[in-house]
């Protein structure tokens, strides 16, 4: 809410006034706003959950004793289900989104450039740069490292690059930490999340993206899957995995809430409300479906009413955050960091992890994503190139590079920068094969900037 300041009435005399506050004003608005020129503020939302979940798993890794989070919540959920329920639904609403926008091949290979560089690359950096450290605390030097055969560090690898988590830790190393039955144990839940992507990938290849009635169902089945602790359809391939998932309703929330994104009130107001139906639901009972909602409201909320609405545009460190944390955490206790105590074991994860972030981020998942605009085209990879987008597009609706808006609107799954506010207005240039070898589609433009193109 946001606050003005008034004259007192009756002291209008300059020797007697004084300002006091005004009544708020209500902001209100819709879902829908989230894609507006304004922006949005998913960079910097994402960036705090990465960092929540960070803070839930530092009580755990060091050690300092029971949740007082789950303990309020009556063993329902605790900061790191918030956390994750928070990204689930960014991801089903901006994954149906690229979905709608995109075909089903060129979905799958955003999807896949995503996530997947930079979880191998994690996977790597977790066996032989931690694998080492962690066997040279262990028994004073790297020799025997390459000859272990129970959890192998390659197996860590090979094991779990399908995303599938299925060797959680490398021989016996974290033996004496206080949580020493895994070493990066975040990545679990990529695997959940990427069986979504699958799920939308199969409506949209239906065609049944637009049938609310379909989403409807999926929040309504896992409503009712919830609420029994019954998952009948857990033992279809992809789509029962999908489904059992305790995180399965936020998502399919962020898909209604896209869908519905011209209808769905964002009121500062409601978010009163969800808070306070968030807190009742979490301390007595329904988190997991009444609560749920409340949650997933909040996000949008959240993403629509905070600052920094760029944040993350150019440098998004979240998911580098997300899948290093615990490996940094893991080393920090290995070394005793824990016995510093719970703040500066926090301190001390987050100075150790935003810089393997920053890595990932610039080394690794910038570069991957570069190849999203890579088109099958005859049987050749054919990359769209950048540089002249701006100036072509001007010209093609008659305008010149004199008229580039210095605040250009960015079509995400493209990284096409477009100078003119009304893609209508290229629908002229459909037909445009300039020298460089672009094909501006009038399909292809979009009024939104969500900053980063790879973060959809």
């Amino acid at each position: 809410m946001e606050y003005t300041r008034a004259r007192a009435s009756g002291l209008s005399s300059p020797a007697m006034g004084f300002s006091v506050l005004a009544r708020p004003t209500i902001r209100r608005g819709t879902v829908a706003d989230l894609l507006g020129p304004g922006g949005n503020a998913i960079g910097l939302l994402r960036l705090a959950l990465a960092v929540l979940v960070i803070v839930h798993h530092t009580r755990i890794l060091g050690g300092f004793g029971p949740d007082p989070v789950l303990r309020f919540a009556r063993n329902q959920a605790d900061l790191g289900v918030f956390a994750v329920a928070g990204f689930f639904v960014i991801s089903g609403f901006l994954v149906t989104r690229s979905a709608e926008r995109s075909t089903s091949l060129r979905y799958l290979w955003h999807r896949a450039l995503r996530v997947f560089p930079g979880f191998w690359v994690c996977l790597v950096v977790v066996a032989f740069v931690f694998g080492p450290i962690f066997w040279i605390r262990a028994h004073g030097g790297l020799s025997g490292y390459g000859d272990v055969t129970d959890a192998a560090p390659l197996g860590f690898v090979t094991n779990n690059i399908l995303l599938l988590v299925n060797q959680t830790r490398i021989d016996s190393l974290l033996s004496n930490n206080p949580y020493p039955t895994a070493v990066d144990g975040s990545l679990w839940t990529l695997a959940y999340e990427f069986s979504w992507y699958l799920v939308v990938a199969l409506i949209a290849a239906l065609g049944w993206l637009h049938r609310r009635w379909l989403i409807l169902g999926l929040i309504g089945f896992n409503v009712v899957s919830s609420l029994l602790a019954f998952y009948p359809l857990g033992g279809v391939p992809i789509i029962g995995y999908a489904l059992t998932s305790r995180f399965a309703l936020a998502f399919s929330l962020g898909m209604a809430a896209y869908l519905w994104r011209e209808r769905i009130p964002l009121d500062d107001r409601l978010a009163v409300v969800a808070g306070v139906l968030f807190m009742l639901t979490l301390h007595y009972r329904f988190f997991s479906t009444v609560g749920m909602a409340a949650l997933a409201y909040g996000v949008l909320w959240a993403a629509w009413r905070l600052p920094f609405r760029r944040f993350g545009s150019r440098i998004d460190l979240s998911y580098g955050v997300y899948i290093y944390a615990f490996p940094v955490q893991q080393t920090i206790a290995l070394f005793g960091g824990h016995a510093l105590g719970q703040p500066l074991f926090l301190a001390a994860s987050l100075a150790g992890t935003l810089p393997l972030a920053f890595l990932s981020q610039v080394l690794v998942e910038r570069p991957a994503l570069r190849l999203k605009d890579a088109v099958l085209e005859t049987r050749r990879i054919v990359l769209r190139p950048r540089l002249e987008s701006r100036r072509l597009a001007l010209g093609a609706v008659g305008g010149s590079v004199d008229q580039l808006d210095p605040n250009p609107l960015v079509d995400p799954a493209l990284g096409f920068v477009a100078g003119h506010p009304d893609p209508a207005d290229f629908r002229r240039a459909r037909n445009v094969r300039p020298a460089v070898g672009l094909e501006v589609e009038a399909d292809d433009l979009d009024r939104s900037n969500l900053g980063d193109p790879g973060r959809q």
